[in-house]
């Protein structure tokens, strides 16, 4: 059970992997999209998440994803004018998700409550930094491949759904590990604020975008592993 828990954890690397060999330009689009669902799956996997409210979500992203395709010329003018606020973003993302996992923990820990079926949306729900992940994802996809924006966005969404619903699948875990995770996230959300201003000024996001990893993505990568090998310890 152990090896089969762990062998879903496989299928992005690989994934990636057959990517890159096909178009380089691709590579961008599934890490971004990946990197996406399992932020959200996290809230699912260790929350009080029912399925039809894990598909629910799975259906919330496809729509956006859709959305923010059929938008993309026009949100890609948009960006520059966006990075302006980027520390107001990740400063609110963090206080909200330090603030739902410090409330699940204490409301498990002091009063036996589970409260994980609503605060799993603070990390599960599409958040500023999501978006900005799911429109590069599109933006790359495009770039690679010569399709409509309908489509591009199909596609980006049907990624991180089918991501969501995956990552989600399997026992829920305790109250207590999700309201770790939040924590964690927030407190890195926090010090990623000291160090995207250095980030935007060594690479600018510009008209030309290459298949480089986003900036924005880049600070979910280390709170998102962390939750991971947690996870796969606490099912040991």
């Amino acid at each position: 059970m152990l090896f089969d828990f762990k062998l879903r954890y496989l299928i992005p690397p690989v994934v990636v992997a057959i990517t890159a060999l096909i178009n380089p330009l691709l590579t961008g689009a599934v890490i971004s999209s990946l990197i996406t669902s399992i932020k959200a799956s996290l809230g699912c996997r260790y929350g009080r998440v029912g399925k039809r409210a894990i598909l629910s979500l799975a259906l919330t992203y496809l729509l956006i994803s859709v959305l923010i395709s059929f938008l993309m010329d026009r949100l890609l003018e948009s960006v520059f004018a966006l990075l302006n606020y980027t520390l107001i973003f990740h400063g609110s993302i963090a206080c909200l998700l330090i603030y739902s996992g410090y409330k699940t923990s204490k409301n498990f820990f002091c009063r036996s409550r589970d409260i994980t079926d609503k605060s799993f949306l603070a990390i599960s729900l599409p958040c500023p930094v999501c978006i900005a992940g799911t429109l590069l994802s599109c933006y790359f996809l495009s770039q690679a491949v010569n399709i409509n924006n309908i489509l591009t966005g199909l596609i980006v969404g049907g990624i991180i759904s089918l991501g969501i619903v995956s990552f989600s699948i399997g026992g829920r875990e305790n109250p207590e590990k999700l309201g770790d995770i939040m924590i964690i996230l927030g407190v890195y959300y926090i010090f990623s604020i000291l160090l995207i201003p250095a980030i935007l000024q060594a690479s600018r996001i510009k008209a030309n975008l290459s298949f480089e990893i986003s900036p924005y993505s880049l600070v979910l990568i280390i709170p998102i592993i962390l939750g991971i090998v947690k996870g796969w310890y606490g099912d040991s």
